[in-house]
């Protein structure tokens, strides 16, 4: 399955239906605004319900399985007997340990406790919170300045400095009633208001600067009308969705953009509205730039009002085109681009990347265990990377399965969770009909670190098979004990050169400073001929491997010199500082190039 956690999925989501609500404004820029308020409102109410997704949509799951195991049937001859479990735990502790260092060093802790594995993940972790609280702080901050506002325009509602009895409001509003009967709003006067603007749901609030009374009648007529088109269009809900949708994703800024023109278009259906009942375009037009120029933006961003200064030009445009231009109809192609526009983002809306249950994934997979292998796979899976260890006991069942990929991925799993109950279970395995099920379990005991499994992977060192011998090499190195050094020595002075460097890369790779004899002892025939053994004492950042490392840098093949200064800027040891220096004026171009990373390396 795919790893994601749920904050950076929804943030994934908010882009992607960001990105499709985009698309649709820029589809439908020659269509009524009507059509694209109600067509990009429908974008903001899905994002404001996004972070509810997981309660409110349907899900639907994109299933990825990573299958690397790919079954060849391949007959493997060696006969691999059987060991007692507690013969193996009676031996961890003496066989555990490397006799060559007096005492315990960095290396050891590196390669025993992996602390650079552990720290990434708790540098991912950190980051990953690190952004969780950061996104989490600024919702707050948002939700606070959003609740104000509410609170504000309630007390503001509330206020009893409101206008009776105006001749032209009382015509007004009888001429309106007429024509689409409205709820009778409230009119209130208030000091700190520039400029008009309406809220509220079924009990309308109008709020008028104290100048209003005085204005001409033409231009209170515009005023009203327009906002009573907002009250008409019960525009207020709407304003507070896309509020709180902008609230949710404030760090996306394509969001903020969005909504101011999803406003815009909101401010030209009220004109639309305005200049079919009573009111010329022109005449309006006219009104609307003498309000905007007199009057400020208004100080609250979720109420509907006649003025923004910054939208004048383009409303001022659209009045007086709209009364010489033709209405663009919505063909069969713009119906299904926007219907197809809807469909992505309802899926986008409902994706998810692992289906919810409420059962642990051991208790799946115990009660899955004579499901389909394309079932059984993705359980398998979880338990592995969860590292599961209630789900031992299914998992060894699950290695006498008749399919060969199912038992490869159960003990890939067991290996993954790493309970050395699991290694009397694992033995069979090794003679396994299929060879790649048999790498698998190698691999696996390996991650047990059971000193005594030596003598079961030691013969896999001579298997016909490289993809064995590579397997047991990193299994010998995973257990990181003494004896398996000298088993890998004797193993791979016979193979041919290329297996011989794929071998070291991999003890380079999997090993412990207990690997550093083995390298050290290939280094003595011809360093020339293992510059992978050298680069391998680097990876193993063995301090150990220095006295085999030094006397290198004045070798008179350049490539040895390049991967000396390599593998001690690798190793990180001051003490390899003054060797280094002459390097600085070596002939070889590449050799300075490293040579400088290295000083770099061991100076950081």
């Amino acid at each position: 399955m795919i790893s994601l956690s749920p904050l950076g999925l929804l943030a994934i989501k908010s882009i992607v239906i960001t990105g499709l609500a985009w698309m649709a404004y820029l589809f439908t820029k020659q269509l009524s605004p009507k059509i694209r308020y109600f067509t990009l409102q429908l974008f903001f109410f899905i994002l404001a319900l996004l972070p509810l997704s997981i309660e409110v949509f349907p899900e639907w799951h994109w299933p990825y399985t990573s299958s690397f195991i790919q079954p060849v049937a391949q007959p493997q001859d060696a006969s691999i007997g059987s060991m007692d479990l507690a013969v193996v735990t009676a031996a961890i502790d003496s066989a555990k340990t490397c006799i060559n260092s007096a005492e315990k060093s960095i290396v050891e802790d590196l390669y025993t406790l992996k602390p650079d594995a552990e720290a990434s993940t708790s540098s991912a972790m950190t980051w990953r919170m690190t952004t969780h609280v950061i996104w989490m702080l600024g919702i707050v901050i948002f939700l606070f300045q959003l609740g104000r506002e509410l609170f504000l325009l309630r007390r503001l509602a509330q206020s009893r400095v409101e206008i009776d009895n105006h001749p032209v409001l009382d015509k007004l509003w009888s001429s309106l009633a007429a024509v689409n009967p409205l709820p009778s709003p409230k009119f209130i006067l208030d000091n700190s208001t520039q400029i008009p603007f309406t809220f509220g749901f079924r009990n309308p609030v109008i709020v008028l600067p104290p100048g209003a009374i005085l204005w001409p009648e033409e231009r209170l007529k515009a005023v009203l009308l327009h906002e009573a088109a907002h009250i008409n269009h019960q525009d207020f809900g709407p304003n507070i969705i896309r509020r709180l949708a902008c609230c949710f994703f404030w760090w996306n800024y394509p969001i903020w953009i969005l909504s101011k023109q999803v406003q815009l278009e909101s401010e030209k259906r009220a004109d639309h509205w305005v200049i079919s009942h009573e009111i010329s375009p022109y005449d309006y037009a006219t009104q609307l730039v003498q309000i905007t120029r007199l009057l400020q933006t208004p100080k609250f961003s979720m109420v509907s009002s006649i003025g923004h200064a910054s939208q004048l030009r383009n409303r001022v445009e659209y009045v007086i085109k709209e009364d010489s231009s033709t209405p663009v109809r919505m063909g069969i192609f713009s119906k299904f681009t926007l219907l197809s526009l809807g469909c992505l983002t309802i899926l986008s809306a409902c994706f998810q990347t692992e289906a919810r249950s409420a059962l642990s994934s051991h208790t799946a997979l115990q009660q899955q265990l004579h499901a389909p292998v394309d079932q059984l796979t993705p359980l398998i899976w979880q338990t592995g990377e969860e590292e599961n260890a209630a789900a031992v006991t299914p998992l060894q069942e699950l290695l006498s399965h008749d399919s060969a990929q199912v038992r490869s991925l159960a003990a890939w799993a067991l290996g993954e969770i790493k309970d050395q109950s699991s290694f009397t279970a694992l033995q069979p395995l090794l003679e396994d009909e299929d060879s790649w099920v048999q790498e698998m379990a190698i691999r696996s005991i390996g991650e047990l670190e059971v000193p005594a499994s030596l003598e079961l992977i030691n013969p896999f060192l001579y298997a016909p098979h490289l993809h064995l011998r590579l397997a047991a090499v990193q299994a010998i190195a995973d257990i990181g004990v003494p004896r398996g050094t000298t088993l890998l020595w004797n193993a791979i002075q016979t193979w041919p050169p290329a297996q011989r460097t794929a071998a070291i890369q991999k003890i380079g790779e999997y090993g412990n400073y207990c690997a550093v004899p083995l390298l050290s002892d290939l280094l003595r025939e011809e360093p020339a001929s293992n510059l992978d053994a050298i680069v391998g004492l680097g990876k193993l950042k063995a301090k150990e491997s220095l006295s085999t490392l030094l006397p290198l840098l004045s070798h008179k093949d350049s490539s040895v010199r390049v991967a000396s200064a390599k593998s001690l800027g690798m190793i990180g040891d001051a003490r390899a500082l003054h060797h280094l220096l002459p390097l600085l004026r070596d002939e070889s171009s590449e050799v300075r190039e490293v040579t400088v990373w290295a000083l770099d390396e061991i100076r950081a």
